[in-house]
Protein backbone atom coordinates (compact mmCIF):
# COMPACT_ATOMS: atom_id res chain seq x y z
CA UNK A 1 0.00 0.00 0.00
CA UNK A 2 1.57 3.63 -0.91
CA UNK A 3 0.84 6.79 0.50
CA UNK A 4 -2.13 7.53 -1.90
CA UNK A 5 -3.70 4.32 -1.32
CA UNK A 6 -4.02 4.67 2.15
CA UNK A 7 -5.80 7.68 1.70
CA UNK A 8 -8.20 6.58 -0.19
CA UNK A 9 -8.76 3.68 2.36
CA UNK A 10 -8.71 6.12 5.53
CA UNK A 11 -11.12 8.63 3.68
CA UNK A 12 -13.81 5.63 2.63
CA UNK A 13 -14.28 5.06 6.82
CA UNK A 14 -15.55 9.12 6.85
CA UNK A 15 -14.05 11.31 9.12
CA UNK A 16 -17.10 12.86 10.09
CA UNK A 17 -18.59 9.19 11.28
CA UNK A 18 -18.48 8.98 14.99
CA UNK A 19 -19.07 5.71 17.35
CA UNK A 20 -17.88 5.92 20.43
CA UNK A 21 -16.45 2.32 22.42
CA UNK A 22 -13.51 1.20 23.39
CA UNK A 23 -14.04 -2.69 22.54
CA UNK A 24 -13.29 -2.86 18.65
CA UNK A 25 -10.29 -0.59 19.13
CA UNK A 26 -8.79 -2.94 21.81
CA UNK A 27 -9.74 -6.10 20.26
CA UNK A 28 -7.66 -5.13 17.35
CA UNK A 29 -4.80 -3.52 18.95
CA UNK A 30 -4.95 -7.18 20.44
CA UNK A 31 -4.12 -8.98 17.24
CA UNK A 32 -1.05 -6.66 16.93
CA UNK A 33 0.00 -7.67 20.07
CA UNK A 34 -1.15 -4.11 21.98
CA UNK A 35 1.78 -2.03 20.80
CA UNK A 36 0.29 1.09 23.38
CA UNK A 37 1.02 -0.96 26.36
CA UNK A 38 5.08 -0.56 25.13
CA UNK A 39 4.65 3.01 25.40
CA UNK A 40 4.58 5.84 28.23
CA UNK A 41 2.21 8.71 27.89
CA UNK A 42 0.57 11.69 29.32
CA UNK A 43 -3.17 11.47 28.38
CA UNK A 44 -5.20 15.17 27.46
CA UNK A 45 -8.98 15.60 27.58
CA UNK A 46 -10.98 18.70 27.75
CA UNK A 47 -13.18 20.75 25.99
CA UNK A 48 -10.71 23.43 24.87
CA UNK A 49 -7.39 23.66 25.19
CA UNK A 50 -6.09 20.01 24.23
CA UNK A 51 -4.41 21.25 21.11
CA UNK A 52 -1.94 23.73 23.27
CA UNK A 53 -1.07 21.73 26.00
CA UNK A 54 -0.13 19.05 24.25
CA UNK A 55 2.40 20.87 21.74
CA UNK A 56 3.93 22.30 25.04
CA UNK A 57 4.19 19.67 26.60
CA UNK A 58 5.52 17.87 23.90
CA UNK A 59 7.98 20.24 23.21
CA UNK A 60 9.17 20.83 27.01
CA UNK A 61 10.22 16.76 26.55
CA UNK A 62 11.65 17.11 23.47
CA UNK A 63 13.76 19.76 24.94
CA UNK A 64 14.27 17.61 27.39
CA UNK A 65 16.12 15.00 25.63
CA UNK A 66 13.34 12.85 25.25
CA UNK A 67 12.33 10.98 21.99
CA UNK A 68 8.45 12.29 21.91
CA UNK A 69 5.70 11.19 19.91
CA UNK A 70 2.78 13.36 19.58
CA UNK A 71 -0.73 12.39 18.53
CA UNK A 72 -3.59 15.29 18.02
CA UNK A 73 -6.35 15.91 15.83
CA UNK A 74 -7.49 17.46 13.44
CA UNK A 75 -5.31 18.26 11.12
CA UNK A 76 -5.52 21.49 8.78
CA UNK A 77 -3.20 20.50 5.61
CA UNK A 78 -2.06 17.08 5.54
CA UNK A 79 -3.21 14.22 7.76
CA UNK A 80 -0.01 13.08 8.62
CA UNK A 81 0.20 16.70 10.96
CA UNK A 82 -1.44 13.75 13.47
CA UNK A 83 1.19 11.77 14.15
CA UNK A 84 4.45 13.32 15.28
CA UNK A 85 7.69 12.01 16.34
CA UNK A 86 10.25 14.72 17.57
CA UNK A 87 8.51 17.43 16.24
CA UNK A 88 8.12 15.49 12.64
CA UNK A 89 4.95 14.91 10.70
CA UNK A 90 4.82 11.12 10.28
CA UNK A 91 6.56 10.16 6.51
CA UNK A 92 4.05 8.82 3.80
CA UNK A 93 6.05 5.49 3.70
CA UNK A 94 5.52 5.45 7.11
CA UNK A 95 1.79 6.06 7.36
CA UNK A 96 0.95 3.92 5.07
CA UNK A 97 2.70 1.34 6.14
CA UNK A 98 0.43 1.96 9.96
CA UNK A 99 -2.42 2.54 8.47
CA UNK A 100 -1.83 -0.88 5.82
CA UNK A 101 -1.23 -2.37 9.74
CA UNK A 102 -4.44 -1.07 11.42
CA UNK A 103 -6.69 -2.30 8.54
CA UNK A 104 -5.11 -5.98 8.53
CA UNK A 105 -5.99 -5.65 12.16
CA UNK A 106 -9.57 -4.94 11.18
CA UNK A 107 -10.52 -7.37 8.56
CA UNK A 108 -14.27 -6.72 9.54
CA UNK A 109 -14.11 -2.95 8.78
CA UNK A 110 -15.78 -2.05 11.77
CA UNK A 111 -12.96 0.83 12.88
CA UNK A 112 -13.96 4.40 12.22
CA UNK A 113 -11.86 6.98 10.87
CA UNK A 114 -9.78 8.16 14.27
CA UNK A 115 -9.95 4.72 15.66
CA UNK A 116 -7.97 3.62 12.49
CA UNK A 117 -5.73 6.53 12.70
CA UNK A 118 -5.25 6.13 16.46
CA UNK A 119 -4.10 2.11 15.94
CA UNK A 120 -1.66 3.23 13.22
CA UNK A 121 -0.43 5.97 15.70
CA UNK A 122 0.15 3.40 18.54
CA UNK A 123 1.87 1.36 15.75
CA UNK A 124 4.20 4.17 14.55
CA UNK A 125 5.11 5.58 17.91
CA UNK A 126 5.90 1.78 19.10
CA UNK A 127 7.91 1.45 15.91
CA UNK A 128 10.22 4.40 16.36
CA UNK A 129 11.11 2.81 20.38
CA UNK A 130 9.56 6.39 21.90
CA UNK A 131 9.89 7.46 25.02
CA UNK A 132 7.38 9.52 25.77
CA UNK A 133 3.99 10.03 23.71
CA UNK A 134 1.78 12.73 24.27
CA UNK A 135 -2.01 11.81 23.24
CA UNK A 136 -5.08 13.76 22.80
CA UNK A 137 -8.29 12.80 23.25
CA UNK A 138 -10.82 12.71 20.25
CA UNK A 139 -14.12 13.18 21.71
CA UNK A 140 -14.50 12.94 25.55
CA UNK A 141 -12.56 10.91 27.42
CA UNK A 142 -14.35 7.95 28.77
CA UNK A 143 -15.33 6.21 25.58
CA UNK A 144 -12.77 7.90 23.33
CA UNK A 145 -10.69 5.50 21.13
CA UNK A 146 -7.05 7.26 23.19
CA UNK A 147 -8.26 5.44 26.12
CA UNK A 148 -7.02 1.99 25.90
CA UNK A 149 -4.05 3.25 27.51
CA UNK A 150 -4.14 1.95 30.52
CA UNK A 151 -2.27 3.33 33.13
CA UNK A 152 -0.60 6.44 31.87
CA UNK A 153 1.99 9.04 33.49
CA UNK A 154 -0.42 11.46 33.83
CA UNK A 155 -4.22 12.26 33.19
CA UNK A 156 -5.22 16.52 32.28
CA UNK A 157 -7.85 17.86 31.48
CA UNK A 158 -7.61 20.94 30.28
CA UNK A 159 -11.49 22.43 30.43
CA UNK A 160 -15.09 21.78 30.49
CA UNK A 161 -17.38 23.63 28.47
CA UNK A 162 -19.96 23.02 26.01
CA UNK A 163 -19.39 21.25 22.57
CA UNK A 164 -20.71 18.08 21.29
CA UNK A 165 -23.49 17.67 23.54
CA UNK A 166 -25.05 15.06 21.50
CA UNK A 167 -22.86 12.63 22.27
CA UNK A 168 -21.55 13.84 25.82
CA UNK A 169 -24.64 15.09 27.51
CA UNK A 170 -26.47 18.78 27.70
CA UNK A 171 -25.13 20.13 31.08
CA UNK A 172 -21.45 20.35 32.59
CA UNK A 173 -21.65 17.85 35.44
CA UNK A 174 -22.06 15.38 32.50
CA UNK A 175 -19.63 16.61 30.14
CA UNK A 176 -17.41 16.43 32.81
CA UNK A 177 -18.22 12.94 33.52
CA UNK A 178 -16.94 11.58 30.18
CA UNK A 179 -13.92 13.96 30.46
CA UNK A 180 -13.25 12.47 33.48
CA UNK A 181 -13.14 8.81 32.12
CA UNK A 182 -9.40 9.12 31.47
CA UNK A 183 -8.50 9.22 35.21
CA UNK A 184 -7.20 5.87 35.92
CA UNK A 185 -6.15 4.28 39.40
CA UNK A 186 -2.89 5.30 40.60
CA UNK A 187 -2.29 8.24 38.40
CA UNK A 188 -2.02 11.45 38.59
CA UNK A 189 -4.73 13.54 37.70
CA UNK A 190 -4.37 17.93 36.75
CA UNK A 191 -7.43 20.30 36.21
CA UNK A 192 -7.61 23.67 35.99
CA UNK A 193 -10.11 25.70 38.41
CA UNK A 194 -13.45 24.97 37.01
CA UNK A 195 -17.09 25.94 37.02
CA UNK A 196 -18.25 24.08 40.81
CA UNK A 197 -20.54 21.66 38.97
CA UNK A 198 -17.83 20.19 37.06
CA UNK A 199 -14.96 20.59 39.15
CA UNK A 200 -17.14 18.61 41.61
CA UNK A 201 -17.80 15.78 38.99
CA UNK A 202 -14.29 15.42 38.17
CA UNK A 203 -13.28 15.36 42.17
CA UNK A 204 -15.92 12.44 42.34
CA UNK A 205 -14.74 10.64 39.59
CA UNK A 206 -10.65 10.99 40.90
CA UNK A 207 -11.56 9.71 44.03
CA UNK A 208 -13.59 6.69 42.32
CA UNK A 209 -10.92 6.24 39.94
CA UNK A 210 -8.01 6.39 43.17
CA UNK A 211 -6.46 9.23 41.27
CA UNK A 212 -4.64 11.46 43.19
CA UNK A 213 -6.13 14.81 41.95
CA UNK A 214 -4.12 18.33 41.57
CA UNK A 215 -5.72 21.81 41.22
CA UNK A 216 -4.20 24.13 39.26
CA UNK A 217 -6.07 27.42 40.90
CA UNK A 218 -4.90 30.08 38.31
CA UNK A 219 -2.31 30.67 35.28
CA UNK A 220 -0.04 32.91 34.59
CA UNK A 221 -0.13 36.70 34.08
CA UNK A 222 1.32 38.37 31.08
CA UNK A 223 3.62 40.50 31.50
CA UNK A 224 5.03 41.67 27.98
CA UNK A 225 3.77 40.69 23.95
CA UNK A 226 4.99 41.01 21.14
CA UNK A 227 2.18 40.68 18.77
CA UNK A 228 3.79 40.45 15.35
CA UNK A 229 6.13 37.60 15.94
CA UNK A 230 3.33 35.88 17.93
CA UNK A 231 5.23 35.41 21.13
CA UNK A 232 4.17 36.77 24.84
CA UNK A 233 6.53 36.35 27.99
CA UNK A 234 4.70 35.00 31.49
CA UNK A 235 4.85 36.04 34.61
CA UNK A 236 5.75 32.11 36.25
CA UNK A 237 6.84 30.12 39.06
CA UNK A 238 10.66 29.92 37.57
CA UNK A 239 10.66 33.47 36.48
CA UNK A 240 9.51 35.27 33.06
CA UNK A 241 9.37 32.34 30.40
CA UNK A 242 8.72 33.37 26.96
CA UNK A 243 6.13 31.27 25.31
CA UNK A 244 6.07 30.89 21.68
CA UNK A 245 2.18 30.96 21.50
CA UNK A 246 -0.50 34.08 21.88
CA UNK A 247 -3.60 33.76 23.28
CA UNK A 248 -5.72 34.70 26.53
CA UNK A 249 -6.08 30.75 27.83
CA UNK A 250 -2.54 30.13 27.49
CA UNK A 251 -1.18 31.39 30.83
CA UNK A 252 -3.09 28.57 32.38
CA UNK A 253 -1.94 25.86 29.89
CA UNK A 254 1.51 26.50 30.97
CA UNK A 255 0.53 25.84 34.44
CA UNK A 256 -1.19 22.94 34.11
CA UNK A 257 2.10 21.73 31.93
CA UNK A 258 4.40 22.45 34.35
CA UNK A 259 2.19 21.09 37.18
CA UNK A 260 2.01 17.74 35.08
CA UNK A 261 6.12 17.36 34.37
CA UNK A 262 6.13 17.49 37.83
CA UNK A 263 3.85 14.86 39.17
CA UNK A 264 5.84 12.65 37.11
CA UNK A 265 9.35 14.11 37.58
CA UNK A 266 10.70 10.99 39.72
CA UNK A 267 10.00 9.10 36.70
CA UNK A 268 10.40 11.26 33.44
CA UNK A 269 12.58 14.45 34.52
CA UNK A 270 12.48 17.81 33.14
CA UNK A 271 14.59 20.59 34.57
CA UNK A 272 13.56 24.10 34.23
CA UNK A 273 15.88 25.33 31.73
CA UNK A 274 14.74 22.51 29.26
CA UNK A 275 10.76 23.76 29.96
CA UNK A 276 11.80 27.20 29.50
CA UNK A 277 13.18 26.20 26.30
CA UNK A 278 10.68 23.95 24.83
CA UNK A 279 8.09 26.85 25.56
CA UNK A 280 9.94 29.04 23.66
CA UNK A 281 10.27 26.89 20.59
CA UNK A 282 6.95 25.35 20.64
CA UNK A 283 4.46 26.01 17.67
CA UNK A 284 0.56 25.20 17.26
CA UNK A 285 -1.05 25.99 14.57
CA UNK A 286 -4.59 27.77 14.68
CA UNK A 287 -4.19 29.09 18.45
CA UNK A 288 -4.32 32.55 17.28
CA UNK A 289 -1.64 32.16 14.46
CA UNK A 290 -0.43 35.53 12.71
CA UNK A 291 0.56 35.61 9.35
CA UNK A 292 1.46 38.46 7.38
CA UNK A 293 -0.13 38.83 3.97
CA UNK A 294 1.52 41.09 2.08
CA UNK A 295 0.24 44.49 3.58
CA UNK A 296 -2.01 42.80 5.50
CA UNK A 297 -2.04 40.64 8.46
CA UNK A 298 -4.23 37.44 8.92
CA UNK A 299 -5.17 35.83 12.42
CA UNK A 300 -5.74 32.47 12.23
CA UNK A 301 -7.50 30.73 14.77
CA UNK A 302 -9.52 27.27 15.51
CA UNK A 303 -11.97 28.41 18.04
CA UNK A 304 -15.61 26.54 17.46
CA UNK A 305 -17.82 26.54 20.42
CA UNK A 306 -18.53 29.20 22.89
CA UNK A 307 -15.71 28.69 25.44
CA UNK A 308 -13.04 29.16 22.79
CA UNK A 309 -15.10 31.91 21.11
CA UNK A 310 -14.73 33.83 24.09
CA UNK A 311 -11.16 33.38 24.87
CA UNK A 312 -10.63 34.51 21.33
CA UNK A 313 -12.68 37.62 21.45
CA UNK A 314 -10.43 38.71 25.11
CA UNK A 315 -7.27 37.96 23.06
CA UNK A 316 -8.65 40.05 20.28
CA UNK A 317 -9.44 42.73 22.54
CA UNK A 318 -6.77 43.47 23.77
CA UNK A 319 -4.19 43.03 20.67
CA UNK A 320 -2.86 46.22 18.14
CA UNK A 321 -5.28 45.36 15.72
CA UNK A 322 -8.56 45.75 17.73
CA UNK A 323 -9.12 49.12 16.76
CA UNK A 324 -8.94 48.69 12.99
CA UNK A 325 -11.39 47.94 10.30
CA UNK A 326 -11.12 43.80 10.43
CA UNK A 327 -13.18 41.00 8.37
Amino acid sequence: MNYRQALVALDARQETRIELGLDRVRERLRRLGDPQKRLRCFHVAGTNGKGSVCAMLEAALRAGGYKTGLYTSPHLSSVRERIKVRGKSISRNDFAHSLKTALNADPERKLTYFELLTIAAFDHFAAQSCDVVVLETGLGGRLDATNVIEKPLASIITSIGFDHMAFLGKTLTAIAREKAGIAKPGVPLLCPRLAPAALREIKRAARGAGAPLTVVERGWAVIKRDWPRGRQVLRSPLGPIELSLLGDRQGMNAALVLAALRAVSRDLPVDDAAFSRGLRRVTCRGRFEVRRLGAKTAILDGAHNAEAAAHLARTWRASPWAGRPAR
